[in-house]
């Protein structure tokens, strides 16, 4: 009986032990807010009204002039494409010459390529090409690499 009472008395701690355990309160939830960053507009140059908007310059390095030239060669000329909007060929002339060496003439040729210019991102770029040239802002300054040595 002794045995019994010891039992008893051993199971009812073990029963009242797992009863006493602290419940785990699990910690309040942290709300994180994001605030969101308004995208800047970019900032476009756009042309004269009544201006060609292909005239100036060029992060390519073109030049449109207003006289139809480009860079100011006479041998590289300009105009817009009458049957598309916002389309200009570029030609490329040489002018037929004497070849003294080989002794015969050499006859004219012309190249010409279209351009395309985007208002809504003031960009240009050949037909069926992806790589576009950016409008060289007046007064926009290039960096130099500063010289080295003694």
């Amino acid at each position: 009986m002794r045995y019994l009472l010891i039992i008893l008395l051993l199971a009812l701690v073990l029963i009242t032990a797992g009863c006493a355990t602290k419940q785990q309160v699990a910690p309040p939830e942290t709300t994180i807010t994001i605030v969101a960053t308004p995208t800047p507009e970019p900032t476009i140059t756009r042309p004269l009204p009544g201006m060609d908007p292909i005239i100036g310059s060029w992060d390519n390095g073109m030049v449109f002039d207003a006289d139809g030239f480009v860079g100011g060669d006479r041998n590289i000329s300009w105009r817009a494409n009458k049957m598309v909007d916002y389309s200009y060929f570029v030609t490329t002339e040489t002018r037929g010459v004497y070849d003294m060496k080989v002794g015969r003439k050499v006859d004219p040729t012309a190249i010409s390529a279209e351009w395309i210019y985007n208002p809504a991102s003031d960009t240009i770029h050949k037909r069926d090409s992806s790589s576009a040239a950016r409008r060289v802002l007046p007064g926009a300054l290039m960096a130099a690499p500063v010289p080295t040595g003694t």
